[in-house]
């Protein structure tokens, strides 16, 4: 069973019962954690609300989900590179 909360997985604050995605993680210099968690839909008017931010202690997970990645992306960010070629002559 995983124990750590990581963006995109579905977590609930035990205390207020909000619910949503982990859309943030900070941690701050004295050790507090916290986890921003955004609520999926759209509000009565029609709008998003904003994400809020809660210790990570009072933090639950409920689902483990990561956002799909496109399998037709041709992006070629992240992972190994080769080092660029350098054509300034010193």
């Amino acid at each position: 069973m995983k124990t750590t909360i990581d963006f995109g997985d579905k977590a609930r604050d035990s205390i207020t019962k909000f619910e949503g995605i982990v859309v943030g993680k900070a941690t701050f210099l004295y050790g507090c954690s916290r986890i921003q968690i955004e609520k999926a839909g759209l509000n009565k008017e029609g709008n998003a609300d904003e994400p809020l931010w809660f210790d990570e202690q009072r933090v639950v997970l409920v689902e483990e989900k990561q956002p799909p990645i496109s399998k037709q992306s041709k992006a070629t960010t992240g992972g190994l590179q080769k080092d660029p070629v350098s054509t300034r002559r010193l």
